[in-house]
């Protein structure tokens, strides 16, 4: 992650929601996110939001989940871009959609992107963010290493990629609070239990798709 002025982010948030002429609650009724927590972060209390908040303002906004997640700090893209092998890259993308038969219209659905963006993914990929990269990834059913050309495994990894963390080991080792109250060894326990059937719900829709 890039360093970036909390300021910043929260400024970006707030004109983004004015434009719309929206108020706190207006936007959190859209987001899911607390009307409380939208002004911490607006205020600049709460410091950068995690990535999944930022996706949930994303989507009750109506604007790019990357833009967002680049003005926080997260995405380096020319970093990314200047490492992913771009032939590579296609190739092994269309591959990976022939062989689970994924249409361009899917993959432009799952990656929330247009049609236009996935055509152009596939002939002379650039400005590939790292969302994007695992997105697809995650889609063929490959490592995001292998996609973006770092390595000839498709199930390997290498040091050239930002490794995910691992929910439930984060959450059994750190210290995690939610809307400020702090979370016990039982709270962590029925999260990563909701998350588990969550998660494997989710993955047999799209199977069935």
């Amino acid at each position: 992650m890039n360093k970036v002025n909390d300021n910043q982010f929260a400024e970006y948030l707030k004109q983004l929601r004015e434009t719309k002429n929206w108020t706190v609650n207006q936007l959190a009724l859209r987001s899911g996110v607390s009307p409380a927590q939208i002004s911490r972060i607006e205020n600049g209390k709460r410091g950068v939001p995690r990535p999944e908040t930022i996706k949930k303002l994303s989507e009750g906004l109506g604007e790019s989940y990357e833009e967002m997640m680049k003005v926080a700090g997260y995405f380096d893209e020319e970093e990314i871009n200047n490492q992913i092998n771009s032939l590579l890259f296609s190739q092994r993308l269309k591959e990976g959609m022939n062989q689970t038969n994924i249409s361009i219209e899917d993959a432009a659905e799952y990656c929330r992107v247009r049609v236009s963006k996935i055509q152009e993914l596939l002939s002379s990929p650039k400005d590939v963010s790292e969302s994007m990269l695992y997105d697809l990834a995650s889609l063929i059913h490959v490592t995001p290493d292998y996609l973006g050309g770092f390595t000839d495994d498709p199930t390997g990894f290498s040091s050239n990629t930002p490794k995910p963390l691992e929910i439930t080991e984060f959450l059994r080792k750190h210290e995690v609070m939610f809307q400020g109250i702090p979370l016990n060894g039982e709270d962590k326990q029925k999260i990563e239990d909701v998350l588990t059937g969550l998660f494997w719900n989710i993955k047999e829709q799209k199977q069935k798709r």
